[in-house]
C-alpha cells in the first residue's frame, strides 16, 4: 500500500511489489520507491521507475538497498556495493571508490549525492557528490553506525 502525492507515479506500486511474501525491504526517497524481492531482484516505481537488473549488477544477488533523492545503492551477496544515479528514462551505474569494493557490511546514501560504506572491521569509506568526485574519506575504524543526508555523511565512533 502507498499513499501521498502521485504526480509522477509514486502510488503506482507494480504488481511485482505487491505479491504476498515477495518483498523483504522497501525504501523511498524523493519521488520514487524501490523494493527488494526475496529473489534478490529490485523493483522501482515513481519518477525513477527503472532499476538495475540482476544482469546490470553482475548477476549477483542483492542483500540490502538504500535510496537517496536521485540515487540508489545496493549491497550484493559477494560483499561489494553498487551505486547508481536515477534518471527519468533509466539509470547510470556510478563507480564505488576502490577502497569500498570488497567486504562491505552496511551501506547508506543521501540526497543522491553522498555515499557511505562500512566494511569488515568497521572501517568507514565515505564520498560525496558523485558527479564531481569529492575526496574519499577512509581510515576511520570502529564505526558503530552511519548515515547519509542530502549534503553530508554521518558516522558514530566509540568515545
Amino acid at each position: 500500500m502507498a499513499w501521498g502525492n502521485n504526480d509522477v507515479g509514486q502510488l503506482n506500486v507494480p504488481p511485482a511489489a505487491t505479491q504476498p511474501g515477495s518483498i523483504i525491504k522497501v525504501v523511498a526517497s524523493g519521488n520514487w520507491s524501490m523494493a527488494l524481492t526475496h529473489t534478490g531482484a529490485l523493483v522501482c516505481w515513481g519518477q525513477y521507475s527503472k532499476c538495475p537488473s540482476t544482469t546490470d549488477l553482475g548477476n549477483q544477488t542483492v542483500t540490502d538497498i538504500v535510496a537517496g533523492y536521485s540515487a540508489g545503492m545496493a549491497l550484493l551477496s559477494n560483499g561489494t556495493a553498487v551505486t547508481w544515479r536515477a534518471l527519468y528514462n533509466g539509470f547510470n551505474v556510478m563507480p564505488v571508490p576502490e577502497q569500498a569494493r570488497a567486504g562491505v557490511q552496511q551501506i547508506a546514501v543521501g540526497g543522491g549525492w553522498f555515499g557511505a560504506i562500512q566494511t569488515v572491521g568497521s572501517k568507514l569509506v565515505a564520498w560525496g557528490y558523485i558527479s564531481t568526485k569529492y575526496p574519499v574519506v577512509t581510515g576511520l575504524m570502529g564505526v558503530l553506525g552511519m548515515g547519509a543526508g542530502p549534503h553530508n555523511t554521518l558516522y558514530v565512533v566509540p568515545n
